[in-house]
């Protein structure tokens, strides 16, 4: 469709479609690159050992700084998955640690921004924070929703089910408390322009004004 049509729609349609080949493909390279790992045993041993959910949320956020992207490590660990080679608390608890290694992209690009790139670049941190540390609490009880959910799924469908439940919910649950995080927000990074009939905000105002 890219190299026969000259209209842009199909054009980009092709692209589409190309790119969503390669990340199957992707996918696909990265669980036939894992399979010889199985005759590791320090490999194997080293997997079991992400059963701690802190270990294992504190390795998916290290591989996701290293790779840039919370979506090729959480595709590692399906591919894991598939092979046998890590269970689905595991899984689940690197998905986790994934959410928090991608805040990097997010403050970094925030800086040298204004100061609402700034507040969203924390915003992200602090709700991933947030929504991680619910995550790690309550994950014998999030582990068993999502494997009553997936019901006879394979292990790497349940991983990538437990991804989507727990963004879905980690959103539902923190919409209520938008506002407390607006707050907070406003007293760590103040904002003149931003400055409302508040009688606290106008008199720091007129203070930083003095200063």
């Amino acid at each position: 469709m890219m190299f026969f049509f000259k209209q842009e729609f199909y054009i980009n349609l092709g692209k589409v479609i190309f790119s969503f080949g390669l990340i199957f493909f992707g996918l696909f390279t990265m669980e036939e690159a894992v399979a010889p790992l199985k005759d590791s045993d320090y490999f194997v041993s080293w997997l079991q050992t992400l059963e701690n959910p802190w270990k294992g949320m504190f390795t998916g956020a290290l591989v996701t700084l290293v790779v840039q992207s919370s979506s090729a490590t959480v595709g590692m660990v399906i591919g894991l998955a598939s092979k046998g080679l890590i269970s689905i608390t595991a899984g689940i608890a690197v998905m986790l640690g994934a959410e928090l290694g991608t805040c990097a992209d997010t403050l970094v690009a925030s800086i040298g921004r204004s100061k609402a790139a700034i507040k969203t670049g924390l915003f992200h941190l602090l709700f991933n924070i947030s929504t991680i540390l619910l995550g790690l609490i309550l994950l014998p009880l999030f582990t068993k929703l999502v494997i009553l959910i997936s019901q006879s799924s394979s292990a790497q469908q349940t991983i990538a089910n437990a991804h989507m439940i727990f963004n879905i919910s980690g959103v539902l649950i923190m919409i209520p408390f938008l506002s407390l995080y607006e707050k907070v927000l406003n007293f760590l990074i103040f904002d003149k322009a931003h400055v409302t009939e508040s009688p606290k905000l106008l008199r720091r105002a007129k203070a930083d004004q003095k200063e």
